[in-house]
């Protein structure tokens, strides 16, 4: 799930490695010697006979970035009376009223957040962002109060409210490593660092106050282990430590009376004396230890309002041991010092991030925005659903409409969006589970989604969301549909069928078969005059079978004729199976039966004749540059861009590899990637000229990016981040080098 791979992702940026990535699977090389071409001298391109000089540097400009739509839920608070939820976005926060799920107010953020935290007496949500802002929010109505105390990009953030609620600690792990804790008073706007709190490199902050708020927690791995810190003088005041070992830092809380400090440990909780810090007793249970599999904190420890009932909120993700056993949901009464109940929590299930006692039960809010309550003291007693928030989170990969002004994604949770690019707090065009897969049509007016539980298919009307057509089928990847370029045919997938629809009417117009039966469609693309199409098939299981890729042309009589067919292993993973060439002259196609470099083939069919005029060995599909130019990604060792000249099979090689691109723009001949080096790495988009590899731009994005695409016109460019945050650069200019 998402959230394993941005803890994963920060457990790499602590101990200073680079930042994640989602490359498409890679071929396996056939090593038999020497590379077969030498590396191109940086900067000028490769060629079999001597080159031209270089040629001047293009030049492209970006304006001021968007966030579209507010990124996927990253943390979720109930407030102290437990009759509202603050929700932390990727790129914003928001007051949810109980029991009516109704939302009272929203707030955009200018980073992705880091951190959230409610004070104690419910009048404020602190929030840190990736930036180095940290601002304190009214939950009343949502006005704010900004400082920004700390060094940008911050990868991972920690803070807690003091005890009166007029201070907050914070800490983070930034590029520089070794944070302070931060102390911030609200009131007199008095921004400071609490002496010796600096942060070993390898370890994620937990700032904890004491009862008392004179001291704050410093966490640690190994001795010293965590230690409550003098927050005047940094002096050491209580030691989590037993039998020689550390405890956690993670799961903590204080008794409401301060006196008890509740620890978690592999089987139920520790009780802490709050002044010698000696292990005084143990609730048992089930583990209460470990990270959290969500990208922010969360309270995993907490009592209801009389101080005699203590609740963990359970993980399905990364605890104690490898691998992390699952930790139930469990309430003890303090009183007796018995279990009352424990729920499991599946791998399979959402997160729980937020839990508040209620009376005799607990409301649970879920990472899928589905709120419960759980009677704890009726044994058996199931959750109730209380209701459901829409999540808006979108997932790879991003389908965008032919003329750059929307973008559709399926969500995480269910259900897909559709959004206008341009600012926005919310988007266009929500569909409620079980739709997903929306593709659009290239004035963006309409769109298809597809339920794959019903097997049908819709097509609506944006924005309005009116359904216009249902149509059988509903199997296929989120590539498997396409609107031809004038909009007047709608090709997608039912199954191994590829169907073809005449629009507006929704009239059948045919079924084209030859693939697997055991298959469905993932990929769907149509020529520029739309009198060819493609598709490709492939298994919807994760299973690495072969595909099958095939190519069809329409006939003077109306039908459809079978042009070209191949087999290839990626048909499931990669962005580029067919492409047609401007003129609508050529198709290329990739063939590759497994994953190995040798064999990878690019096949060039002249659709009139249904003849392959080249076929071009272990290399990869990009796209066409013009009519007659068509680039490649070599599938040997260094993986270079190639352009060949079809018509003489003339070719030039650029000093770009496949490994370091994530999106190529074939008209402008410029390449996309995530950014490897500090203060971000992995965090934000580079832009290189792909002949020459010359780094032309840089644009910050703030979180770990798992895509980046180009907008069918150019006009935009994309990222999307682990978190569901999604920001898009609108190109201002662009100066091409002369070939």
């Amino acid at each position: 799930m998402r959230g394993h791979r941005a803890l994963i992702c920060g457990l790499l940026f602590a101990v200073g490695l680079s930042g994640c990535r989602l490359p498409a699977p890679s071929l396996s090389p056939t090593v038999t010697g020497s590379p077969p071409h030498p590396l191109p001298t940086p900067g000028i391109p490769a060629s079999p006979s001597p080159g031209p000089s270089p040629s001047p540097t293009p030049v492209i400009s970006f304006g001021d970035p968007l966030w579209i739509g507010r990124g996927g839920l990253q943390a979720a608070r109930f407030t102290p009376d437990g009759r509202a939820l603050i929700l932390g976005y990727g790129v914003g926060v928001s007051r949810i009223n109980l029991p009516e799920l109704r939302e009272q107010w929203f707030r955009p953020m200018p980073a992705p957040l880091r951190a959230m935290e409610i004070d104690p007496h419910g009048r404020w949500v602190a929030v840190a962002l990736e930036n180095g802002a940290v601002i304190r929010l009214s939950l009343a109505d949502g006005s704010m109060q900004t400082v920004t105390p700390l060094a940008p990009h911050a990868y991972w953030c920690a803070m807690d409210w003091s005890p009166d609620g007029e201070r907050t600690a914070v800490q983070c792990i930034g590029p520089n490593r070794g944070d302070p804790i931060t102390m911030i008073h609200w009131e007199t706007g008095t921004v400071r660092e609490v002496p010796n709190s600096r942060i070993p490199p390898e370890v994620f902050p937990s700032p904890r106050w004491s009862a008392d708020g004179k001291s704050v927690l410093l966490a640690a791995l190994q001795p010293p282990c965590p230690r409550f810190l003098d927050v005047e003088t940094g002096e050491v005041r209580l030691t989590l430590q037993h039998n020689g070992e550390c405890l956690t830092a993670w799961t903590l809380a204080w008794s409401p009376d301060g006196r008890r400090l509740a620890a978690g440990s592999p089987k139920g909780v520790l009780w802490i004396d709050g002044n010698s810090g000696e292990v005084i007793g143990q609730l048992r249970g089930e583990t209460v230890i470990g990270f959290p599999t969500l990208w922010l904190g969360r309270p995993t420890l907490f009592y209801d309002a009389s101080g005699e009932r203590l609740a963990a909120l359970g993980s399905h993700g990364l605890g104690s041991g490898a691998p992390p056993p699952p930790m139930p949901t469990q309430v003890w009464d303090l009183r007796t010092g018995r279990r009352l109940a424990w729920r499991p929590v599946g791998v399979g299930d959402a997160e729980p991030m937020a839990g508040v006692f209620v009376d005799n039960a607990l409301l649970i809010f879920y990472e899928n925005g589905i709120l419960t309550r759980w009677n704890y003291t009726m044994q058996g007693t199931p959750e109730v659903v209380l209701g459901r928030l829409s999540t808006e989170d979108p997932d790879q990969p991003l389908m965008w409409s032919a003329d750059g002004r929307y973008i559709a994604a399926t969500l995480r949770h269910g259900g897909a969006a559709i959004w206008r690019v341009g600012p926005a707090d919310t988007s266009l065009l929500r569909l409620n589970p079980p739709w997903r897969y929306p593709v659009l049509s290239p004035d963006g007016s309409l769109a298809l989604a597809a339920d794959p539980e019903r097997n049908v298919s819709q097509l609506l009307e944006v924005p309005s969301g009116r359904s216009l057509h249902t149509f059988p089928g509903g199997r296929r990847g989120p590539r498997g549909a396409a609107f031809s370029p004038d909009g007047r045919r709608l090709a997608y997938g039912d199954g191994p069928q590829l169907r073809i629809v005449r629009l507006p009417e929704g009239l059948e117009e045919a079924v084209l078969e030859g693939f697997p039966s055991d298959q469905a469609i993932t990929f769907v693309v149509w020529s520029p005059d739309g009198q060819a199409l493609g598709a490709a098939s492939g298994t919807l299981d994760g299973s690495m079978a072969p595909g099958v890729i095939q190519v069809w042309r329409k006939t003077a009589e109306g039908g459809w004729e079978l042009v070209a067919r191949s087999v290839s292993a990626r048909t499931t993973s990669a962005g580029s199976l067919i492409a047609f060439s401007p003129d609508g002259t050529w198709a290329a196609v990739e063939e590759m039966e497994t994953f190995e470099a040798t064999a990878a083939r690019v096949r060039v069919i002249h659709l009139q004749s249904g003849q392959e005029r080249r076929r071009l060995v272990e290399y990869e599909l990009v796209g066409w540059l013009d009519d007659r130019h068509l680039a490649t990604f070599e599938a040997q060792f260094y993986q270079r861009l190639t352009v060949w000249d079809v018509r003489t099979e003339d070719k030039r090689l650029y000093n770009l590899s496949r490994q370091n691109v994530h999106a190529l723009d074939p008209s402008r001949m410029v390449a996309a990637a995530s950014y490897s080096e500090r203060p971000y790495p992995g965090r934000a988009v580079e832009v290189r000229d792909a002949k020459t590899g010359q780094r032309l731009a840089r644009l910050h994005h703030g979180n770990d990016i798992v895509e980046i695409s180009w907008s069918p016109d150019g006009r935009w460019l994309a990222a999307l981040a682990v978190d569901g945050s999604l920001r898009v650069w609108p190109v201002m200019g662009f100066t091409g080098a002369p070939d």
